[in-house]
């Protein structure tokens, strides 16, 4: 009894952590969640995991597929193959990763920080609501932030230790990482970057980067080999032509589309509905949904096929093609998308569209509100800045992989769409970054460590 109080007493904060998430999931899930349905994206996953598990074949309509990424249609395969076909089991499944993801914060903060950023993170995590509620959706989030915590926490080790073992991992993790959501193919140059960064061009920083390299290449290169043979294109998924085109075809906006654009990514929906165009919408109007379906459904005609596959490769020419003739509108436009990935990430089906529908009354209430949520998380931002400088200007080159996940979301967002649930895989990154910020802001020298650094532990 008495070694069982000890532990209960050693690990008090993460069974305290634990009834919070589990207190806090209940809340959210009651007030936010599905209720056993399975909506949007979700029902293309769970037809690819069934097709895997009944028919051992990657499908969609009754056709080979390459519409997603593989690892969470995988994912829930296995799970459907283990404990029989209950989504049920897949939401508990991922709020125990999440809690996993909260721990990895945890350990990453109090090792490169202190222990007084690395609670705080966690507090902040086990009542988060955009994960929390995400836990409860048949999504590829949780695990795709789960992949990207342990990429951060392999190459941290690897840093720390020198061991290739763990350069290593990180390969076959960000293989994974890649697999769950394709865009972060990103990740890989700049951690080769970093090696070389931290190790210089040296000949066994150039060993550690083949080694991981080689993992990488393992885990990933049967998919797209797959996708070549039956698609003719090395790709990871088919959507990426459809998102380069909706974001390349907004260099063609005229003024007016512009300003009704640029109000909404830096004020919110409600300030165009309401002064500027009643009939504004940001998903229709502003993203370039329509004009992109328009070009699909033109595709579709002249190819006479409506194989999702197919046309989507059509589309990432289109789309490159303008990119070519329009590169500086490209590249200011992408500064534009930019901001709209770091809007506030809240909860709501259209994160722009805050009062969407009830535009009239209370009109100063209403944009006080928005106003407010907007600097507060400008103000979150700045916190992010200034702890990731607080990391360059210290030079804990140990460190450097937290700004390089920083760095690879927002290069995704730049060149494709900055939707704010893209930062997910890398948001408790944002969280300790800030939360170190808010330190140096404070100038709280009350946290020294051992060294005398007040917020860079001595490792």
């Amino acid at each position: 009894m008495r070694f069982v109080v000890e532990k209960i007493k050693q690990y008090q904060f993460f069974i305290f952590i634990a009834l919070v998430l589990l207190v806090s999931t209940l809340v959210w899930w009651h007030y936010f969640g599905t209720h056993g349905k399975i909506l949007g994206d979700a029902k293309q996953y769970q037809e690819l995991s069934l097709n895997l598990l009944r028919n051992h074949s990657f499908s969609l309509d009754g056709e080979l597929s390459m519409m997603r990424e593989p690892a969470y249609p995988v994912f829930l395969a296995v799970n459907y193959y283990l404990f029989g076909v209950n989504p049920t089991i897949i939401r508990v499944e991922q709020v125990v990763l999440y809690y996993l993801i909260i721990l990895m914060a945890y350990f990453l903060a109090s090792k490169i920080f202190n222990i007084f950023i690395a609670r705080f993170t966690a507090l902040i995590l086990s009542v988060y609501p955009v994960y929390i509620i995400s836990t409860n959706l048949l999504y590829s989030e949780i695990l795709a932030t789960f992949f990207a915590m342990v990429l951060v926490l392999f190459f941290y080790l690897a840093q720390k230790t020198d061991k290739i073992s763990f350069y290593a991992a990180a390969g076959l993790t960000l293989g994974l990482l890649i697999l769950t959501k394709g865009a972060f193919i990103i990740f890989a140059p700049l951690c080769l970057l970093l090696i070389l960064i931290n190790r210089g061009i040296t000949k066994n920083a150039l060993k550690i980067a083949l080694i991981f390299s080689a993992c990488l290449i393992l885990v990933t290169v049967p998919w797209v080999a797959r996708n070549y043979s039956y698609f003719g294109e090395p790709s990871f998924a088919s959507r990426g032509g459809v998102l380069l085109y909706q974001r390349a075809i907004r260099v063609d906006y005229d003024r007016s589309q512009v300003t009704k654009y640029l109000i909404t990514s830096f004020g919110g929906e409600y300030f165009v509905r309401r002064f500027v165009d009643v009939e504004y919408d940001y998903e229709r109007d502003g993203k370039g949904v329509y004009a992109g379906r328009e070009e699909r459904d033109r595709i579709y005609r002249m190819l006479g096929t409506e194989n999702y596959d197919k046309v989507d490769g059509a589309m990432r020419k289109d789309a490159i093609k303008i990119v070519k003739e329009h590169p500086v509108s490209y590249f200011l436009w992408g500064l534009v998308e930019l901001n709209n990935l770091n809007s506030p990430m809240i909860y709501y089906d259209r994160h722009f569209g805050i009062f969407h529908d009830d535009i009239y009354g209370h009109e100063i209430l209403k944009s006080s509100t928005i106003i407010l949520l907007r600097f507060g998380w400008y103000l979150f931002l700045a916190l992010v800045v200034l702890g990731g400088y607080n990391i360059i200007k210290t030079k804990y080159r140990q460190a450097y992989i937290l700004l390089l996940a920083v760095i690879a979301a927002n290069s995704v967002s730049f060149f494709l769409d900055g939707v704010p649930r893209f930062l997910m895989p890398v948001f408790p990154i944002y969280i300790v970054l800030a939360l170190c910020g808010l330190i140096c802001f404070t100038n709280a020298h009350f946290y020294r460590n051992k060294a005398g650094n007040n917020l860079i532990a001595s490792g």
